[in-house]
């Protein structure tokens, strides 16, 4: 079943020219039709002929922080845990939407982390202690490493709010030069779309 992608075709404080916007399939366009501001200037329309809106969602990810944690040492009072950010964040968007001070000390305050190292240059990674048992301090209750790990995401993911893949500039004004939507199969869609993060 074809499928729509609205694509921004102007910047704005938040969005930028050349992410997708929202994707859906023609059967819902039925009863849910792009508005009448969903289009030229604001927008361009690309209708990919042989994919769904399921299989194009991939491409409407969020970047956010993405970070990984590797347990160097445990023992029975705790575990020293290098918490690491994908480096393309801080390539791309900037030293502040990387391992911030105010992200380790949010560590520190709210889950009893101690600072063993810290990348205070590259903002890439941290090395901390955090003890057994793991107590999430505003509630006083005790946690998991994976609660303290979904916190962390949760508390810190609307640090970079880019969409991760996009357009380039020049195939949206290409579109805007067409009229404002074009068709384009599934292959032609991946080889064209730009991974930030790549």
């Amino acid at each position: 079943m074809p499928c729509e992608v609205l694509i921004r075709a102007t910047s704005t404080d938040v969005r930028f020219k050349g992410d997708p916007q929202e994707v859906r399939d023609d059967a819902d366009l039925i009863e849910r039709p792009w508005g009448g501001r969903e289009g030229p200037p604001e927008f361009v329309i690309l209708h990919v002929t042989d994919a769904t809106a399921a299989q194009i969602q991939t491409y409407m990810d969020a970047v956010v922080n993405q970070f990984t944690y590797t347990i160097q040492a445990q023992n029975e009072n705790g575990w020293r845990i290098l918490i690491e950010i994908n480096p393309k964040i801080t390539e791309t968007w900037g030293l502040d939407k990387g391992f911030r001070d105010d992200v380790r000390d949010y560590m520190v305050a709210t889950w009893d982390g101690q600072v063993f190292d810290y990348d205070n240059v590259g903002h890439a990674w941290a090395i901390m202690d955090f003890p057994k048992p793991l107590i999430y301090i505003p509630d006083n209750v005790e946690m998991t490493l994976q609660d303290m790990k979904n916190d962390f995401i949760d508390k810190f993911e609307d640090s970079v709010f880019r969409r991760r893949y996009h357009f380039s500039e020049a195939d949206v004004d290409q579109v805007l030069g067409l009229g404002g939507k074009v068709d384009q199969t599934l292959a032609q869609v991946a080889a064209k779309v730009i991974d930030r993060l790549a």
